[in-house]
């Protein structure tokens, strides 16, 4: 579902204003020629590069807290291979 749909759904509900602020600040951890990147959602410039991933994820999910956002870890391949949420969860699941 697109962003524009879901501010369409509740137009000015505050739960789905959070999930698109978390999902437009999200940080991804993406493997790069250097070593590995952390960089801010539809970004194209790194905001840090480390040498190992475990680095880049424990910087990574700090911001993600931080800035109550999601985290998206990308694999070697550049698949992602886990997403977690910091931010309230709009949609939780239900039970």
């Amino acid at each position: 579902m697109k962003i524009r749909q879901l501010k369409s759904l509740r137009s000015g509900s505050s739960s789905v204003e959070a999930y698109v602020k978390a999902v437009q600040n999200g940080q991804h951890v993406v493997p790069s020629s250097d070593g590995w990147k952390v960089q801010k959602d539809n970004s194209k410039k790194a905001t840090k590069i480390f040498d190992n991933q475990e680095d880049a994820i424990s910087y990574a999910r700090k911001v993600a807290i931080n800035q109550q956002s999601e985290l998206s870890i990308h694999g070697k391949n550049g698949k992602i291979r886990e997403k977690n949420s910091y931010g309230k969860d709009a949609f939780p699941p239900r039970g």
